[in-house]
């Protein structure tokens, strides 16, 4: 990965983005370096998000946003194998937020809609156990909504 972002950055690629790509793949080798797990699941995301944020240049916001609510999904899952009750419901603002951005562009979204309910009050319980039922309502609604996450 390193090598191939080397040589696309020969390309002009714009600093904020360049820095952005850069720090999330010296953060993914670094831990894949130290044999971390969690922190390159992490990382991964984080070049997922760079990775992302290159799309917007090229495709509407509106699918992009889209594809950033699988990508918080996986943040979330990370978060909620963790345990963390603090950043799953910092987790699930995000997707609620993104979603408010996003949800004039489908069609059809009252099961995200729904399953971004079970999220909020499974996280506002700090139920672990339901956060993670809600997470996989959540990923099939979307699936619905995106066929392609």
């Amino acid at each position: 990965m390193t090598d191939a972002w080397q040589q696309y950055q020969t390309t002009g690629v714009p600093e904020r983005l360049d820095v952005q790509m850069s720090d999330a793949l010296d953060a993914l080798s670094a831990s894949v370096d130290a044999r971390d797990p969690r922190g390159a699941r992490q990382a991964a995301i984080g070049v997922a998000h760079a990775s992302l944020d290159f799309e917007l240049r090229h495709r509407p916001i509106a699918d992009v946003d889209l594809d950033r609510l699988a990508l918080w999904g996986n943040q979330l899952q990370l978060d909620l194998t963790a345990e963390d009750a603090a950043l799953v419901l910092g987790d699930v603002a995000v997707l609620e937020a993104i979603w408010d951005r996003v949800d004039h562009a489908v069609s059809t979204a009252d099961a995200v809609d729904a399953a971004l309910a079970a999220l909020r009050e499974a996280a506002d319980a700090e139920d672990m156990a339901l956060v993670s039922d809600a997470l996989v309502a959540f990923r099939i609604a979307l699936q619905e909504v995106v066929p392609n996450v």
